[in-house]
């Protein structure tokens, strides 16, 4: 709408039909939306707007229920093979079993946040504060974790391979 403003007045002192539509105005309208992008893919790269897009999803986004794990989805999609900082694929060794989530963080204790989501819906699962010891990366993204989850496990020899 705002861009319609800018160019609909440019527009009209250049005339320019194409099939009775006036395509100009179009045109200027799908320029002026790629300077603004390219615009905002310079600033994204900016300390400051880093700053406050870290402080806008702390202070409001993480409060959305689901915010953080589907953000942790898409940063592992987007990332493909390599896993996100926040988000990693592992396996927890307990006494006689183990159970796949995702890594959230590391505490300074010595002990790993850990994410076990259901199966096979993942959005929705459980926290547990676990000794790092107990816990093994996978040498997997977490698209394809996720995926393991939505087949119940089936295939497991692909993705769980022994020490």
């Amino acid at each position: 709408m705002v861009l319609r403003l800018i160019a609909h007045p440019i527009s009209k002192h250049y005339s320019f039909k194409f099939f009775g539509m006036d395509v100009l105005t179009d045109f200027i309208i799908a320029i002026l939306f790629l300077i603004v992008c390219f615009i905002v893919g310079l600033l994204a790269n900016r300390k400051r707007v880093r700053h406050f897009s870290k402080y806008l999803e702390d202070t409001i986004l993480s409060k959305i229920p689901g915010y953080i794990f589907f953000k942790g989805i898409t940063d592992g999609i987007a990332t493909s093979k390599k896993s996100p900082e926040n988000f990693k694929p592992v396996l927890v060794e307990f006494d006689d079993n183990a159970q796949m989530g995702f890594k959230i963080e590391s505490l300074k204790t010595g002990e790993d946040v850990i994410y076990f989501p259901g199966s096979p819906v993942p959005w929705s699962g459980s926290i547990m504060y676990v000794d790092s010891k107990r816990v093994r990366l996978l040498d997997t993204s977490v698209s394809e974790a996720l995926k393991h989850l939505q087949r119940l496990g089936k295939n497991s020899d692909k993705l769980v391979v022994s020490k």
